[in-house]
């Protein structure tokens, strides 16, 4: 189709680029909003980090609790198109951010694409202070890049390419046991 996507031209860097990013600006179901703010007991004197924000849809909300939210994606395209106010771009295994710096950090569908996501929860665990919370959805996936298909299909409009780039994007199948393990010795 017109505006699908050469798999076989893709690689880590471009595979979030605009179109990947205006596909997954839409909107944060009630439910997820409900859940961070019962587990992350959200406040006006946090500092908050949101990972793989995209154009921004969540922020607006967490800045009602938080007003010292900042957003970060890897995508800097839908970083910039969006033009959110105190957004970055910025990849979470080298995060732009001194130690210690934020109370809460959240995320929602980000992990399953980190490469290294050993390093980025240490990354994670560093810029976070003592004592910090953290939030984070993943899919639950039967078979890793189930969840990223109708993104994927979008891009390729081919059902066998989505199912292919659908494995790219989603490069880990993340449970809680997988997490706890890759936790281990950090301060979480």
């Amino acid at each position: 189709t017109k505006n699908s996507v050469n798999i076989k031209e893709m690689d880590y860097t471009n595979l979030y680029g605009r179109e990947y990013g205006l596909i997954q600006s839409r909107e944060v179901p009630d439910d997820y909003k409900a859940k961070i703010i019962e587990w992350l007991y959200l406040n006006s004197n946090d500092i908050v980090l949101e990972i793989g924000c995209g154009a921004g849809n969540l922020l607006k909300f967490l800045r009602k609790y938080s007003p010292k939210t900042i957003g970060m994606d890897i995508n800097k395209t839908i970083i910039k198109i969006a033009n959110n106010p105190k957004t970055v771009a910025g990849d979470i295994t080298n995060p732009p951010f001194p130690p210690s710096t934020f109370d809460k950090t959240l995320s929602l569908h980000t992990l399953e694409h980190v490469k290294d996501l050993k390093k980025a929860l240490q990354k994670l665990d560093l810029i976070s202070k003592e004592g910090s919370l953290s939030f984070h959805a993943f899919p639950a996936e039967i078979l890793r890049g189930v969840g990223a298909f109708n993104e994927a299909w979008a891009l390729t409009g081919n059902p066998i390419k989505a199912f292919f780039l659908a494995r790219k994007l989603h490069i880990h199948k993340l449970n809680p046991k997988k997490i706890s393990d890759l936790i281990k010795g950090s301060n979480w």
